[in-house]
């Protein structure tokens, strides 16, 4: 039974042992190796210790076991992304979506993926979608902001159009 492995391996990664959690998750695997949500932190717990490839594999061997498994695709993407391959991060990012409309991380790593291509209207339309299903999320307003701070519509000396959309206007220092 890989439950209480793979548990041991959460707990593990919460609390940022990530080598430990590692091996954990290796053992959950072995034991389970149908078990999607294993992959997934699995994926997580390398991704974190900079072991992108093999975070890689670990999220598309959960795709493989549940194609529907919108938090796969998501990670997935994050992980794609941090590896340089935009076209791709944004596939798996557009997927999480298709599976699960209303997952602001994917709306907003959309958007991350977006701006790295330098498609910043299609990346505030993503940032916008991330801000109305999680309004209090930091990390998707911040990333909301820093994008509108690159936009062309904030070109005039020191400040930026409000966005009506989602209320919130930005200043840009110079």
């Amino acid at each position: 039974m890989p439950r209480p492995t793979a548990t041991s391996g959460a707990v593990l990664q919460v609390q940022g042992q990530f080598p430990a959690a590692i091996a954990a998750f290796r053992q959950a695997i072995a034991l389970k190796p149908n078990y999607p949500e294993a992959y997934i932190n699995f994926g997580v717990a390398l991704q974190a210790q900079g072991q992108l490839d093999a975070a890689i594999t670990a999220y598309r061997q959960a795709i493989a076991l549940n194609p529907g498994f919108p938090k796969a695709h998501n990670n997935l993407g994050v992980a794609l992304h941090d590896r340089g391959q935009l076209d791709a991060a944004l596939a798996a990012c557009r997927q999480a979506l298709v599976l699960m409309p209303r997952f602001p991380e994917a709306y907003g790593n959309l958007g991350n993926a977006l701006k790295a291509l330098g498609q910043l209207d299609a990346a505030l339309d993503a940032y916008r979608q991330a801000v109305a299903l999680a309004p209090d999320d930091a990390g998707i307003r911040s990333n909301f902001m820093l994008a509108l701070h690159y936009h062309p519509a904030c070109d005039a000396p020191g400040h930026c159009r409000r966005n009506t959309a989602t209320g919130i206007s930005a200043t840009r220092s110079r």
